[in-house]
């Protein structure tokens, strides 16, 4: 049985202090690589749409 005290081994505190800087550390590359991401698909889904909208001038045009 392991006792409930090992001297030298790392605390509460530090325990804490290990998770809320890996979070940070892990949390920053997650949101960066989020947010390239969502610029990525949200300008193609725009140019998408714009060449869309030109294709329709143009059959409005050519119309009339």
């Amino acid at each position: 049985m392991l006792p409930a005290f090992v001297p030298g081994g790392m605390g509460p505190p530090e325990l804490i202090i290990l998770v809320v800087t890996l979070l940070f550390f892990l949390a920053i590359p997650i949101v960066v690589i989020v947010a390239i991401w969502k610029v990525v698909i949200v300008g193609r889904s725009d140019d998408r749409r714009i060449e869309s909208l030109e294709q329709r001038v143009e059959e409005l045009e050519t119309e009339e």
